[in-house]
């Protein structure tokens, strides 16, 4: 593992200590260190979105943000947070959106979780926009890995 790599994903490590709001926050300042974004902010999706934390930050800017997991947050609070958020419940193995909808889409702490991370992969990159990106995160031993698709 480069040495970038390795700091990158020790910074991580170190970060997951904290609320769930300050983690999605210091992914969102890693990735925006990393990439230009995405150039359209029309629709992003996050896999397992759990209380839509992830959503709140990562989908600042966007027109429509796409909460998917397998059932519902214990919370309903999120909705009154921000409107343009849907909660949908889905399985990552079978994602209820046409092929190319998404210019941003996050799969945090999902892949280890999924009964098969390869078929959550190859739906994710399905509905995934031509020059989208798709953030996941998961983990690797004790350090959770970020990839970015682009």
């Amino acid at each position: 593992m480069n040495r970038y790599l390795r700091r990158f994903t020790d910074d991580i490590q170190q970060t997951l200590k904290a609320n769930l709001h300050e983690r999605a926050s210091y992914l969102k300042l890693l990735y925006d260190q990393i990439s230009n974004g995405p150039v359209v902010k029309e629709r992003y999706l996050d896999i397992g979105a759990g209380e839509a934390v992830n959503s709140m930050v990562f989908g600042q800017g966007f027109t429509e943000i796409y909460c998917i997991d397998v059932k519902l947050p214990k919370s309903t609070a999120m909705s009154k947070r921000q409107s343009n958020i849907r909660y949908i419940i889905a399985d990552a193995h079978q994602l209820p959106f046409a092929d190319n909808s998404f210019d941003l889409m996050s799969m945090f702490s999902v892949i280890e979780h999924v009964q098969n991370s390869e078929l959550a992969a190859q739906e994710a990159c399905r509905v995934l926009k031509k020059g989208g990106n798709l953030l996941c995160s998961f983990q690797t031993g004790t350090s959770p890995l970020i990839c970015t698709l682009v």
